[in-house]
């Protein structure tokens, strides 16, 4: 798969990347609070596919974000890494 980047109309590129999806999706978001996108990741899950998503463990996903238990209950896999904001240490 070759690297394309979009300027415009960015969730409608990745749903269409994300529909076209037949083996596997790895996605690693810092948020994730689009409930389309969030629902395709669910279908794709239960049609077979290897769906894994980290995300991160903070108040916006916690409070804003889509239902990701649905996904585990889907068949796809959920990460929670632990924000680290106001660490500078890199």
């Amino acid at each position: 798969m070759e690297a394309q980047p979009y300027f415009k109309n960015i969730r409608f590129h990745l749903a269409n990347e994300l529909k076209l999806a037949n083996v596997r999706i790895y996605a690693a978001v810092a948020w994730l609070t689009d409930a389309s996108l969030f629902n395709i990741l669910c279908s794709k899950s239960m049609e077979g596919l290897d769906v894994q998503l980290i995300v991160v463990d903070d108040e916006i996903n916690r409070n804003y974000g889509p239902k990701y238990d649905q996904l585990v209950a889907n068949g796809g896999r959920l990460y929670k890494v632990a924000s680290i904001v106001g660490d500078n240490k890199m």
